[in-house]
């Protein structure tokens, strides 16, 4: 039966060594115990493979969920940031056009969310806010970017 605590200690130890320093610390954390050999060099073969793959996908994921530091958004310019959530942020926006004086929150939806999945949530709140009227409750103002219509 193998010892997984051991194999873990060793396999640990090994993924931070390259080339000839690994081979010999694993010469001689394994000694004569060939399982014990093959199952360590398993694990840090499967780990080899699967780093650049995950460290892709983890940075993918980051720059996704990034919705950068915007200054403006449309006629507004964004005050501060007042709220996160999973779709992305809303900030404190004021009329910066010089048309009208009026603070406003905007949400901005971080990239790499599906647009279908998006326009229809969006389609969803919006019916829910036509539907209520009083001072405390936002008004919804849709405005679609140019790149949203390409």
């Amino acid at each position: 039966m193998a010892d997984w605590t051991r194999i873990e200690e060793i396999f640990l130890a090994a993924a931070d060594l390259t080339g000839a320093d690994r081979t010999r610390y694993l010469d001689d954390a394994c000694a004569a115990d060939a399982a014990l050999r093959r199952e360590v060099e398993s694990l840090l073969n499967a780990d080899g493979k699967a780093e650049p793959a995950l460290g892709g996908a983890v940075a993918t994921a980051a720059r996704a969920f990034s919705v950068g530091d915007p200054t403006h958004a449309g006629p507004y310019k964004l005050v501060r940031e007042i709220g996160r959530g999973g779709m992305g942020a809303v900030y404190l926006g004021e009329r910066a056009d010089g048309e009208l004086t009026k603070q406003v929150a905007v949400k901005l939806v971080q990239k790499g969310w599906d647009q279908s999945i998006v326009a229809g949530r969006f389609l969803r709140e919006r019916q829910i806010l036509a539907g209520l009227e009083h001072s405390n409750i936002a008004r919804l103002l849709v405005r679609s970017s140019p790149a949203d219509k390409q």
